[in-house]
């Protein structure tokens, strides 16, 4: 039996990798999320093949919340894209990375002591990916191998979910784009891409 075939709280896995305690744990913190904000899901995420997400970023639990879309409609686990500050929480972002996200001197629920650790642990658990923010996306050796991971995920026919502004930003913010989910594309020319 693949992966695939081996459902887990009735959740297609894709990824052999995937702690199965992480996930569980993922999905009580990021269900209680989803009752506590009242989401409601318009819509369906594929249940099947390749695709990349490109979605926007306008609070700390936008992650938990997709992931929570992606569940109740396509019963599947989408690989995600984080900063890697996030998944290692002894990775320290430099200032000019903070001033340019506006997050310089500002209170940060994901840098919480307990919050960074927990969810570091369950985003790795999860098979989500870290990206290096501060360098050029494509020649720095740390983001080679992020987008090598991509491209892998996307040819294992994985769903792919990325935010196309590098940061959470105020809704309506209209701040530039990173190519990220662009490169990823480029890479990937024939994996259609959906906005959330």
């Amino acid at each position: 039996m693949n992966w695939a075939e081996r459902p887990s709280f009735g959740l297609r896995i894709e990824n052999p990798k995937i702690n199965r305690f992480a996930l569980t744990t993922f999905r009580l913190i990021a269900g209680g999320f989803a009752k506590f904000k009242g989401l409601q899901v318009e819509g369906e995420f594929p249940q099947e093949g390749a695709y990349i997400m490109a979605a926007n970023h306008t609070g700390t639990s936008d992650g938990l919340l997709t992931h929570v879309a992606c569940f109740r409609t396509a019963h599947r686990v989408f690989r995600g894209t984080a900063r890697d500050s996030i998944l290692d929480p002894s990775i320290k972002e430099s200032d000019e990375v903070l001033e340019r996200t506006d997050k310089k001197g500002k209170f940060d629920f994901m840098a919480l002591p307990v919050v960074s650790h927990v969810m570091g642990w369950d985003l790795r658990g999860i098979g989500t990916l870290g990206m290096h923010r501060g360098t050029d996306a494509v020649s720095d050796t740390r983001n080679k191998r992020f987008l090598r991971n991509c491209d892998n995920a996307i040819r294992a026919g994985e769903l792919l979910g990325t935010f196309i502004q590098e940061t959470r930003v105020e809704e309506g913010d209209l701040r530039q784009v990173f190519p990220g989910v662009g490169i990823i594309a480029r890479r990937n020319p024939d994996v259609p891409i959906i906005a959330v």
